[in-house]
Parts: C-alpha cells; sequence; structure tokens
C-alpha cells in the first residue's frame, strides 16, 4: 500500500497515510439498524430469484427459437451464417 503510494507520487506521511487507510478498510464497518439489513437481504433474495427466473425464461425461449429455426426451409444457410445465431435468425 505503501509503495502504491509512494508510485501514485505521493511525498509525505506516506507510512502513516498506509496505516490509515489500511485501518479504515479491515476495521469494523458501521452496520445499518437491523430492520433495515433484514430489508435489505430480503429485497436481494427477491432480485436474485427474479434473475433466476429470467435466465430459466431465456433459456426456455432460445429452446423455442432452435425448434421454430429447425422447421424453416433454409435454416442450414441461416445457421451457417458467422455471428448469425438463433436468436438473431429467430
Amino acid at each position: 500500500l505503501a509503495k502504491a503510494l509512494g508510485d501514485s507520487g505521493r511525498k509525505r506521511s506516506i507510512a502513516t497515510r498506509a496505516a490509515t487507510i489500511l485501518d479504515t478498510l479491515t476495521g469494523d464497518q458501521i452496520r445499518a439498524p437491523q430492520p433495515v439489513e433484514a430489508a435489505m437481504a430480503s429485497h436481494t433474495t427477491a432480485m436474485v430469484a427474479i434473475a433466476t427466473e429470467l435466465t430459466r425464461q431465456i433459456d426456455r425461449l432460445e429452446g423455442e427459437l432452435d425448434e421454430l429455426l429447425d422447421q424453416h426451409p433454409h435454416a442450414a444457410i441461416i445457421r451457417s451464417i458467422p455471428g448469425l445465431g438463433t436468436k438473431l435468425a429467430g
């Protein structure tokens, strides 16, 4: 940390500043009140569930697009175009 401060151009109080930064980064952090932390945890859990479901739905739709593209008379030609995947071709 002290080397990084020196490399960045700091000339004075490098050791003191490095110790202050290290203490700040490794010390106890300010915590939110318990009800706020609980609400944030609940929100995060919900967001993860939403992202997981969206990923599942995207996978399902990609599968449907693959099946539909396979029915197209020019599917082999369309699939042979570089960079043109199932989603763009669909």
